[in-house]
């Protein structure tokens, strides 16, 4: 099976394509980066690096013109950013998907699976997020993802494709980007500053470990979906505040440092809402569910990063 994976040199993405070339001799993965880098340096035959910007006019050209599943990873995931980064995330993360799907009326893929986000239930304020739900983004990466998952659901009924869209929560472990909470409250504990500083520690995030979401791509990779168009969460099913992560953090980590809390608003809530899965159809349709607690997934990211 040929296997594309765009935005393979992201967290996930790197973790994902090594997964599936460990998890399969018989898969042929191709990793779309838009710049090669150190953690493809080890490859293995069956696992090739190209190098094309999806939003280039030439990248369809190094591209296998017959691919057999495309997962979709590749766009600009930051959150609460300004007016004018926003309008330019929408509009490119509707580029990055517009231009794939282009490229999929000729390569012909029995599958696709987008990696959607968490992010798509922003401004909503039923809990926990159902995939059934009516939602209505307030900010521009959920926007910008729901709107990738219509052209997706309109390309899947009209071409006859399995397509399947992957809500993702706040994936974290091994291999995480620096900037994300975990590895910078990890960072500031093991620094030498005292205290050390943390923002609204009352709001709720659902952390999935990194492990247990590529075994939900491996399924969702094998799943027979009937050509139909499907979205699903993928979640711990578990919410936890800034604050316990932080202090479960300083127990693993056996810090004694003193650590503040910014003084939480009504404002601050209204912005950054608690986030929380329902992963009941995970469960029944792709037969998954977590498997790693919140407490081994942190002591093995810390691990990771103390190396």
């Amino acid at each position: 099976m040929k296997i594309l994976i765009t935005g393979a040199g992201g967290f996930i993405g790197t973790a994902l394509s090594k997964f599936l070339v460990r998890d399969n001799a018989e898969y042929e993965i191709f990793c779309l980066v838009r710049k090669k880098n150190k953690n493809f340096e080890s490859i293995q035959e069956n696992l090739r690096i190209i190098e094309a910007d999806l939003q280039s006019n030439n990248f369809k050209k190094k591209l296998p013109k017959k691919i057999d599943t495309i997962i979709h990873l590749a766009g600009n995931s930051k959150t609460f950013l300004t007016s004018f980064e926003s309008r330019k995330q929408f509009s490119t993360n509707l580029d990055l998907t517009s231009n794939l799907l282009d490229y999929s009326e000729k390569a012909k893929p029995s599958k696709l699976i987008f990696a959607s986000s968490v992010y798509v239930y922003s401004g909503g304020n039923q809990i926990p997020f159902v995939e059934t739900s009516q939602v209505m983004p307030s900010e521009s990466l959920g926007a910008s993802k729901l709107a990738s998952e219509a052209l997706f659901k309109s390309f899947s009924f009209s071409n006859n494709i399995d397509t399947l869209s992957l809500r993702l929560f706040t994936v974290y472990g091994p291999g995480s980007r620096k900037e994300q909470f975990i590895p910078q409250a990890i960072k500031k504990i093991l620094s030498k500053k005292n205290p050390v500083s943390f923002g609204n520690p009352s709001v709720k995030r659902d952390f999935i470990f990194i492990d247990d979401v590529l075994e939900a791509f491996r399924l969702a990779i094998k799943k027979d979906l009937k050509r139909c168009f499907k979205v699903i969460n993928v979640g711990s099913g578990k919410a936890y505040s800034i604050e316990s992560i932080v202090y479960k953090l300083k127990e693993i980590l056996n810090a004694k440092k003193e650590v503040k809390f910014a003084k939480e608003s009504k404002k601050d809530k209204n912005a950054d809402s608690d986030h929380l899965a329902d992963i009941s159809s995970a469960k029944s349709y792709l037969d998954w569910s977590p498997k790693v607690g919140i407490q081994k997934g942190l002591r093995v990211t810390v691990d990771s990063i103390r190396k």
